[in-house]
């Protein structure tokens, strides 16, 4: 039944683009598009692995293409010079968001408050500017130092108590990591001052991931009658609105409490927040935008990273010996990684291999030119890190990792 469904979207999907491909001969100057025939085989793929499936379409048809899935068109880059053109030369025109139907609906209530989701507006200019000149600027970076370091530190701590031959969750104890860095730095204190595990946190982060289509195209974002005609679609809908709720449950509780006590001091950067007049609501998604970037990009990095390192001996052994020629007998300070070229390298590199965000979406706000091609207003615009990464015309052995 599963297998009907699936081949019954495909061949109604190809008689729209081939209808859609009638409609719009007379259109501007577009890149590139691969055939009716190529998307039919290449759909399926697409849909769970865009990624590396539009890398294979760039192979063929150049680093600047067009996709018309459904009525939308979408605009692939994936060399360097493209993504430059894009995130650089017309950054201004091609700096919105494209919110799908399925987004819309799971995310309700949700998108106008993201810094992630939201369009680049005054709200925007102002989250962004908090979190800049609060968190992530580099007079609260050399100011927090001591938080990191202090983590790290209980980190290795926690390794070495450990039993020998114990199996590790690598990921799971950075993912630990990150979130008591996150309470100490937003809410001075410590992991167990929320209201949930730190297995109960990346449980639902990974739900809640999978849950806003991050993992590949939604048939639904794009032929949305398709879905209504065969059923499903919004099987998991409700969901999403259940988990971004219990995540931000765990600590909607000391929001509230610091509100009534009073702000102004500034010791954490909930303080700063509430002293911005920013509502509730405004915070919570704010806190969640920030959780989510700050764990599981660096919770996927450093999984990619280890796993390399163990598949490459040699590597790990030059490693080894970096670290051992830098710390000795020392403590481990942030102060020490300017030192660590060869760390600094194979970091570089799991990020060329393993980017933790393969596709950066864009949208067109206004109608510009792009390597000589019209995009149109509203057109998403979308940035192919992992295939920039994987370029044989720019790196030498493009699938290995380099030592």
């Amino acid at each position: 039944m599963e297998n009907y469904y699936n081949y019954s979207l495909c061949f109604i999907f190809i008689l729209i683009l081939l209808f859609l491909t009638k409609q719009n001969k007379s259109k501007p100057k577009l890149p590139p598009s691969p055939s009716l025939w190529t998307m039919a085989c290449n759909l399926r793929a697409l849909m769970h692995a865009p990624h590396s499936t539009l890398a294979h379409l760039a192979r063929t048809h150049g680093p600047l293409l067009s996709l018309r899935l459904g009525h939308h068109l979408t605009i692939i880059a994936s060399s360097s010079i493209t993504a430059e053109s894009i995130l650089k030369t017309n950054d201004r025109d091609l700096s919105g968001r494209v919110i799908h139907p399925s987004y819309q609906y799971n995310l309700r209530g949700f998108i106008e408050h993201s810094l992630v989701w939201s369009q680049p507006n005054d709200q925007w200019r102002k989250l962004r500017r908090i979190l800049h000149s609060e968190l992530l600027g580099q007079r609260m970076m050399k100011a927090q130092t001591w938080i990191r370091e202090k983590k790290v530190v209980e980190m290795v701590k926690g390794l070495k108590e450990r039993k020998e031959g114990e199996v590790v969750d690598v990921g799971q104890v950075v993912f630990e990591t990150m979130l008591s860095l996150f309470c100490e730095l937003v809410f001075s204190c410590g992991l167990e001052g929320l209201g949930m595990s730190g297995s109960e946190f990346k449980k639902d982060f990974w739900r809640l991931l999978e849950l806003m289509g991050m993992g590949g195209f939604k048939m639904e974002d794009h032929v949305p009658f398709l879905v209504k005609l065969f059923g499903g679609g919004k099987r998991d809908s409700d969901s999403v609105e259940v988990v971004v709720n219990r995540v931000i449950g765990s600590w909607e509780g000391i929001v509230s409490k610091r509100r009534s006590m009073g702000s102004g001091s500034g010791s954490d950067f909930l303080d700063i927040l509430l002293g911005c007049g920013l509502s509730e609501r405004q915070i919570n998604v704010l806190l969640l935008d920030i959780l989510i970037a700050g764990t599981d990009t660096a919770t996927t990095t450093i999984e990619w990273a280890m796993s390399e390192l163990i598949k490459h001996p040699e590597t790990m052994s030059k490693l080894n010996q970096d670290l051992q020629q830098v710390l000795l007998q020392e403590q481990e300070q942030e102060s020490h990684l300017p030192q660590l070229h060869y760390l600094h390298a194979c970091i570089k590199e799991t990020f060329r291999l393993h980017p933790p965000a393969p596709l950066l979406p864009h949208c067109a706000l206004e109608s510009c030119q792009l390597m000589g091609y019209k995009i149109p207003k509203g057109c998403q615009v979308i940035v192919n890190t992992w295939a920039i990464g994987r370029d044989p015309k720019v790196w030498k052995d493009p699938l290995e990792f380099l030592q």
